[in-house]
């Protein structure tokens, strides 16, 4: 809850959901939730989740409003501001500045590393940091109902996932993707290497950076 998930995130916005949270009462339920897939929480939780880490450990209220104006003073050749949207900051989560800065290195080596699973990104010449991800998921009909094989079993899929933030040292950008049942991994990368490029207005560079 410190980083924003399972909790609201403070959005400027009603009715915001929480996410699912259960009960891990047995050995199995616990595991999975510690490798990730267990909880299900919101796309804007998990980018305010990734925010808290790409500035270092403070967890900041999303909001949409920017500022509020007085009526026609742009049309008047003025910008009479009658109310601005500070910056507000939730909380600083209650872990070591080490341990913060030890995340954020891993989560750079999954852009910059030579393995990096999230390295096309780098192809956008911007220094950036993100985590994939896969989430194993039942899949649902219309109806609501899981759907089963032939052979009685339940159908599964995945939940491909990304998140990241850019530049990595001063970042200007967060993102969190999810592509319900999407069992190509490579997808969730392909969009945040987008993403980069439409906010920074890049061209591609060709992928010749080694791994620190």
């Amino acid at each position: 809850s410190q980083f924003g998930l399972g909790v609201t995130t403070g959005v400027d916005l009603p009715y915001e959901a929480k996410g699912v949270q259960g009960t891990p009462d047995r050995v199995t339920l616990l595991m999975d939730r510690v490798i990730g897939q267990y909880d299900a929480f919101t796309p804007l939780q998990v980018a305010q989740y990734i925010s808290t880490l790409a500035n270092g450990g403070y967890r900041v209220q999303p909001h949409f409003l920017k500022e509020v104006l007085a009526s026609n003073s742009i049309e008047k050749g003025t910008k009479k501001v009658d109310y601005s949207f500070k910056t507000n900051y939730l909380n600083r989560i209650e872990v070591s500045q080490d341990n913060i800065d030890h995340v954020r290195e891993g989560l750079h080596r999954v852009v910059k590393g030579e393995r990096g699973t999230a390295k096309v990104i780098a192809q956008t010449g911007i220094d950036a940091a993100a985590k994939t991800g896969t989430a194993q998921v039942s899949v649902y009909g219309d109806d609501g109902i899981a759907l089963r094989d032939g052979s009685g079993q339940p159908v599964r899929s995945l939940n491909s996932n990304l998140v990241g933030w850019a530049p990595y040292d001063n970042p200007e950008m967060a993102w969190a993707v999810f592509l319900p049942y999407m069992e190509q991994e490579t997808v969730n990368s392909k969009i945040g290497h987008d993403l980069i490029k439409a906010y920074f207005n890049v061209k591609d560079v060709p992928w010749q950076t080694k791994p620190n």
